[in-house]
């Protein structure tokens, strides 16, 4: 134990004996560690930490699987659900859910929030329970007893106060009374940040023979010992039944069971992964720096340790003093980079995508478990950069070390070569990084082109949603609806207003199958449309061009007859080599037939980088929908223009709530926000690594400069004139940065070929298609430039020592030493 405090001493003196080497060290590695805690601190959040539910193992999603269509995560028919709840013998509980949005009134500003419309066994399937007051029964399911509440606990805070006796009490939704029957505890997360208050969900007789919309998310609770394998074998059964009873509307319909685990965070885990190879990869580069810092302090140690071996201390007890040293070094990087990790969390707060449903994403933080990997990150990096130059520094020549007239500053081949190794090396990995940055720049630049089927520039959304008790009839939806329309177009600066269910880019849709006349079902190909609800000037206000026929007008009225607009991907479709308009469709569950009248240019609807599915185009007279959003074209700014449409609305609804006003571009904006958060990530990696590599090489040519002062003397005392010294060193430099980049160019290549293969090439593509878009992994134009970028880097690095070099005095050179 002596021993190890007199290492511990004799280690924090030649820290301090050294300042300038321990701050570069110690900020190097810290940079490293606090980068990586700060991505840690996600990954846990989101794929480590326990769900919030009782034996979250257990919990599962059941969805619709279609083969033949390509879809394993389809949402599940109301009669449908109904039969895999009463035949399955493999789930304790199952449950369905659907979000429906309500209007909270009283007790403040009317307020439109998210409710989650559920079954009774719904908690029960999750493992939950409300720390106050009850769950759903079953007797809440049924119609007049379903006015009942449970309330998040962040909303029941918000804006109830933590009234402690609020169950039992009455709260306004959409003007109906609603009881308060329980509030849910304070650590409860849902898949849905937005839902904030669960209502019950009831089966109308009518709704339980709807077996072709499909809308419910369903939830599962395995029964005690039953395996994943075994609920799949058993749904697949049910499944394959209702498709032989139902052969019309089953057809090619089965069952697919994911763990709720594995679903949450499918679409999010590459990403996570992919970052923290990213990191890990900095955090390489910053060992591969501080050891070749070591490696020179060794060299200049080499008469120290000499002296020490020959007094009779052992390798291994030189070896543990260096270590020691590398350790305390670490330590000292760890405490630096608990602050990075801090500030790193806030700053991925601001970056992190808006709107994006992943459970944990909302609540990330350095905690125990944050501390405790960066405790462990601390110590494996002083061993990582520690364990090499204290192997290397340990095996001396006593003999020629010793030698009066030896030069402590002399090098042998080995160090040359090992420091050389490290330099290639943080430029491959360097390069790996910057490639991965180029890449999503040139997928954002690429996104930025895609046009996305209509101007959004000085056009607003605003969300308005009817309450259904309040605006029974579709007649008062579509008076409700033409009185504010002619409001907002009154306002000063509006050129256009128009309306749709579902705005393009914000995650909204609806889809049903459609049967064309004259034309017979085929199974294989099925026919389905994904279909909005429009105002007529909604095209106009929008600029979606007319690409034949016409678009919904004032004169299709609840009493018209009955029309639709297809967009270009549908009328090519469904009708290929012929006009769509004229011909005639009748939407599923349904036995009116609707006249196509016009075909719309196709609208990027699911994002900038999404395929155009078939859409169409209904008037809001003909089918009311409830809830829309008023899409208004005006030379006014938000800020002027968000406060007048409110006051239109309240105009003529004082209790109805009113979304959030967003800009056309800010929609479009938050569409590609996580490409946007991969790229800040990757480019701020990726300026990391070129930095620390470019410190790298500096440091090795310019200690290669000290050391060989002598012999720039001699060349210059010869005759050497001071560019052909410059052009030595240089060479010397970029000759290393040369080889890392060609080496990691080969890595890159490489790694794609190794996700290839342990993914499969599909696999591989899906993972890819989250970060790229119209690039290719191997784009030649991005690695040929990100590697230009590396040499001129190493260029830059190599010339600072090199001019250095030439500035040496031939006559102090030869007495160096």
């Amino acid at each position: 134990m002596d021993s190890f405090w007199q290492d511990l001493r004799f280690g924090a003196r030649m820290l301090r004996k050294n300042p300038g080497v321990t701050i570069l060290a110690a900020v190097a590695l810290a940079l490293g560690i606090g980068a990586n805690a700060a991505i840690f601190s996600v990954v846990n959040a989101v794929l480590l930490r326990s769900l919030p539910y009782q034996e979250p193992e257990r919990v599962v999603r059941v969805f619709e699987k279609r083969v033949r269509e390509n879809t394993l995560t389809n949402v599940v028919s109301p009669a449908d659900f109904l039969d895999w709840k009463t035949q399955n013998q493999v789930f304790q509980f199952m449950a369905a859910q659907i979000v429906s949005p309500v209007d909270l009134l009283g007790g403040g500003e009317p307020e439109s929030i998210n409710a989650g419309a559920v079954t009774s066994e719904f908690f029960d399937a999750l493992g939950v329970m409300p720390a106050r007051g009850r769950s759903f029964s079953a007797q809440d399911d049924q119609e007049g007893q379903n006015h009942v509440a449970i309330l998040s606990h962040g909303l029941w805070v918000r804006r109830f106060g933590s009234d402690p006796d609020l169950v039992g009490k009455t709260i306004n939704l959409s003007s109906l009374p609603h009881t308060v029957i329980g509030i849910l505890p304070a650590g409860f997360r849902y898949s849905d940040t937005e839902i904030q208050l669960w209502v019950p969900f009831v089966y109308s007789p009518q709704l339980k023979q709807v077996r072709g919309a499909h809308f419910l998310n369903v939830y599962a609770r395995l029964k005690p010992g039953v395996t994943l394998q075994q609920s799949q074998a058993a749904m697949e059964t049910i499944a394959a039944n209702l498709e032989k009873q139902y052969p019309d509307i089953n057809r090619g319909h089965s069952a697919n069971v994911v763990p709720l685990r594995e679903q949450l965070v499918g679409e999010i885990r590459p990403a996570l992964l992919v970052l923290s190879v990213a990191v890990g990869l900095v955090q390489l580069i910053a060992c591969g720096n501080v050891a070749n810092l070591l490696l020179s302090r060794g060299i200049a140690r080499q008469k120290e340790i000499a002296v020490r071996s020959s007094l009779g201390a052992g390798r291994w007890r030189v070896i543990r003093q260096l270590l020691t040293e590398s350790m305390l070094l670490s330590l000292l990087a760890g405490a630096l980079g608990w602050l990075i990790a801090v500030w790193g969390v806030e700053g991925l707060r601001v970056v992190v995508p808006h709107g994006v449903q992943v459970l944990g994403l909302e609540d990330f933080h350095v905690d125990g478990t944050v501390l405790a990997y960066l405790l462990a990150l601390t110590v494996l990096t002083g061993i990582v950069f520690g364990l090499v130059p204290a192997l290397k520094s340990s095996r001396t020549n006593l003999n020629e070390t010793l030698k009066e007239g030896v030069r402590s500053g002399t090098s042998g081949a080995g160090h040359r070569r090992l420091r050389n190794a490290l330099v290639i090396l943080e430029f491959s990995l360097s390069l790996i990084l910057l490639a991965g940055a180029g890449l999503m720049v040139r997928t954002f630049l690429r996104l930025q082109e895609v046009q996305p089927g209509f101007r959004p520039e000085n056009v607003v959304a605003m969300p308005i949603s009817l309450p259904r008790n309040r605006y029974r009839e579709p007649q008062q939806q579509a008076a409700f609806m033409e009185a504010l329309e002619n409001k907002l177009r009154a306002l000063p600066g509006v050129e256009s207003v128009g309306a749709i269910s579902h705005v393009p880019l914000t995650g909204q849709d609806s889809r049903t199958g459609i049967a064309i006349e004259d034309a017979p079902p085929n199974p294989s190909e099925p026919t389905r449309a994904h279909h909005r609800v429009v105002l007529p000037g909604y095209f106009e206000t929008l600029r979606i061009p007319l690409i034949e026929g016409r678009f919904v007008t004032d004169a299709d009225t609840a009493t018209a007859p009955l029309v639709l607009v297809f967009n270009q991907t549908a009328a090519r479709r469904y009708f290929p080599n012929q006009s769509a308009v004229g011909k005639r469709i009748r939407l599923g569950g349904t036995q009116e037939w609707r006249t196509i009248v016009g075909v719309a240019g196709d609208v990027r609807h699911w994002g900038l980088d999404a395929n155009v599915n078939p859409e169409m185009y209904l008037p809001e007279a003909q089918a009311p929908w409830g809830w829309t959003s008023f899409v208004i074209r005006s030379t006014s700014d938000l800020a002027t223009l968000a406060p007048a449409l409110r006051e239109q609305v309240r105009s003529l609804d004082k209790d109805l709530p009113i979304g959030k006003i967003a800009t056309m571009e800010d929609v479009i904006s938050v569409s590609i926000s996580p490409r946007r958060f991969y790229l800040v990530l990757l480019s701020v990696f990726a300026a990391l690594a070129v930095g620390l590599a470019g410190v790298g090489i500096y440091s090795v040519i310019g200690y290669g400069v000290t050391q060989r002062t002598r012999e720039f003397g001699i060349r210059m005392t010869l005759g050497a004139r001071p560019e052909e010294i410059l052009r030595l060193v240089m060479r010397e430099g970029l000759k290393l940065a040369l080889i890392g980049v060609v080496g990691g160019v080969l890595g890159a290549l490489a790694a794609t070929r190794v996700l290839q293969h342990f993914l499969g090439t599909l696999a591989a593509g899906r993972v890819m298609g989250q970060f790229l878009f119209q690039v290719e992994p191997t784009d030649p134009i991005t690695f040929a430039s990100v590697s230009l970028l590396l040499i001129m880097v190493g260029m830059l690095a190599c010339y600072l020592p090199a001019r250095r070099a030439t500035r040496v005095d031939p006559m102090v050179a030869l007495r160096y030493e």
